[in-house]
């Protein structure tokens, strides 16, 4: 690219791990279910909700670690319509202890951790207008 009288190239940059607010390279999300998945995402892996980037459907992740272990989530980004989409993170299988409930705009990585139990549950409720992106997120085992 030419700018002027200097020469210049163009640079990609992977803004999730090079926080670089003046560039960025798209990810393919075109790989991403558009449906609930029946089986846990992977410990230590990203996940993002169904349809991603414009993520309008209602799903339920069940988290799962060793018995001896906590869950430890990281909300790395959520984008969400203020009170009309939610990330909820409850502990244990029945959800009776709300560690969460999330709501709008998060971009500085959040973690939560389970107090009692190696179960977490995640819910995701869009608002259903479609205008809420989803999330990124990861879980993993940590010592009790």
């Amino acid at each position: 690219m030419l700018t002027g009288s200097s020469e210049a190239y163009w640079i990609n940059e992977n803004c999730d791990q090079n926080m670089q607010a003046y560039m960025c390279r798209r990810a393919d999300f075109s790989t991403l279910s558009k449906i609930c998945p029946t089986d846990a995402p992977m410990a230590g892996e990203d996940f993002y909700p169904p349809g991603f980037p414009n993520s309008n459907i209602p799903c339920a992740y069940m988290l799962f670690v060793a018995a001896n272990k906590r869950v430890e989530l990281e909300v790395i980004t959520l984008v969400a319509d203020i009170n009309k989409d939610f990330l909820e993170i409850l502990e244990g299988t029945s959800g009776a202890h709300l560690l969460a409930n999330l709501t709008g705009t998060i971009l500085t990585p959040a973690k939560f951790m389970t107090v009692t139990s190696n179960v977490l549950r995640v819910n995701w409720a869009p608002g259903g207008s479609g205008s809420g992106r989803g999330f990124r997120i990861r879980y993993n085992q940590v010592d009790a």
